[in-house]
């Protein structure tokens, strides 16, 4: 009976090892791309000024840039096998840019050439703002819908390298990057507010006959030069979930333990739910205090589900807390357009000679995400992390993360350990 089972697992175990090499066969001139962005770093810095260049084009014609590669390592121990193996992978690597027309119209463009393990080359972003009526800016396309504080910063600004869970859970849900939708957005130097209509993803996926609504306001009551106090909240409703053709509606909650260096199954996944509707709401809170840095989020998602013809809800939640200290250079910003911080930035050129070593930041962060419920198991995570990150010049980033990480009651209960860095270039 045990070498039946053992012979019945063995055509998996080689299918998974197949997999994975065409997987690194397919990620191999992605990654030496992204080793080759990374290693022309200084030497383009040393043109590119401040992180965001913007060239003229002609009379009230604008283009800003963008590029971000990101070079990921990690080395894992874990209780269980199945999990992430060490490795290499180029998280990120995105490239497009910014046209502005006459101070009203802005139309944006990001390819996306492989953003995760197992990942395609996509459309990132192409989206169009109008934004001549101030403080307002109406935007159509496919877009990062406004719905988050750690969601809204850039992938090159988190204090960590991966969001913690439960932003990356509910941001998926309605909103996160390449979401189809319009929205409406007013902000100004102490607030943001925003409502859109999402449907589904631009690209490959199953979700996009998905339709939801999307909303956030946030602003700051204290604003000194000393402290700043950021207070909001958002929330998203799917009013008709995504379904697959001969499939009933359903919603999908699931993410790996805040680290992506391997094609591996997430840690935590419900598994697609039957439902009529569901959605997520929370508080965010942050605080500045000089070089100090305090930012937590929490949310609750509900999930209205269909059960052989009977209804009844789900609930699971998430949140995580974190806090940094700027040792070197200046500190995280708030910024008015996003509603969330920036990263810190040198103070002055990188000379050590003259003892200037760009900015450098220390952290740690815990998260917690529960997605079990009545029959759902899909998990409960606990992740306690620490960083540290180094800009020698605003465009180049160097970080090295320890995580801890618990998961239980769900389809991929482990203890496991990781050490990890990146190596960042973002233009």
């Amino acid at each position: 009976m045990r070498a039946g089972r053992r012979a019945a697992r063995e055509p998996r175990r080689h299918l998974n090892q197949d997999a994975r090499a065409e997987w690194c066969r397919r990620g191999h001139r992605r990654r030496w791309a992204a080793v080759a962005a990374v290693a022309l770093a200084p030497a383009l810095a040393s043109h590119a000024g401040r992180a965001e260049t913007t060239v003229r084009l002609g009379e009230g014609l604008t283009f800003a840039p963008y590029v971000l590669a990101q070079l990921d390592v990690g080395s894992f121990s874990q209780s269980r096998s199945g999990g992430q193996a060490a490795g290499f992978n180029d998280r990120r690597l995105r490239a497009g840019g910014r046209l502005t027309v006459g101070d009203q119209v802005e139309l944006g463009f990001i390819w996306d050439f492989g953003q995760q393990p197992g990942s395609q080359q996509r459309l990132f972003e192409a989206q169009a703002s109008y934004i001549g009526l101030k403080p307002f800016r109406f935007t159509g396309g496919a877009f990062k819908t406004n719905f988050g504080l750690e969601s809204l910063q850039g992938a090159g600004d988190y204090l960590f390298l991966e969001r913690a869970s439960i932003a990356t859970i509910t941001r998926n849900l309605a909103a996160g990057i390449q979401r189809v939708g319009l929205q409406a957005q007013a902000d100004g130097s102490r607030y943001i507010a925003s409502v859109a209509l999402t449907s589904g993803r631009a690209g490959l996926g199953d979700d996009g006959n998905q339709r939801a609504v999307v909303g956030r306001a946030a602003g700051l009551p204290i604003h000194t030069g000393e402290t700043t106090l950021h207070v909001g909240a958002s929330g998203e409703w799917v009013f008709r979930p995504a379904n697959e053709s001969g499939k009933p509606r359903a919603l999908a909650f699931s993410d790996r333990t805040e680290l992506q260096i391997d094609d591996v199954k997430p840690s935590l996944s419900t598994g697609g739910i039957a439902a009529s509707s569901g959605g997520a709401f929370g508080p965010e809170l942050a605080l500045t205090w000089r070089r100090l840095w305090l930012q937590g989020e929490y949310y609750q998602l509900l999930v209205n589900r269909r059960q052989s013809g009977i209804g009844d809800t789900l609930t699971f939640d998430g949140y995580y807390a974190q806090a940094a200290y700027t040792l070197l250079g200046k500190p995280r910003t708030w910024k008015p357009s996003i509603g969330a911080f920036g990263a810190p930035t040198p103070a002055e050129g990188f000379n050590p000679g003259a003892g200037q070593f760009g900015a450098v930041e220390v952290g740690v962060r815990y998260s917690a995400v529960d997605l079990n419920d009545k029959n759902v198991r899909g998990g409960r995570q606990q992740v306690y992390s620490a960083v540290a990150n180094w800009w020698p010049v605003e465009q180049l980033r160097f970080s090295l993360l320890y995580e801890h990480a618990n998961v239980s009651r769900g389809p991929s209960p482990r203890t496991l350990n990781a050490v990890a860095g990146r190596a960042q270039f973002q233009f």
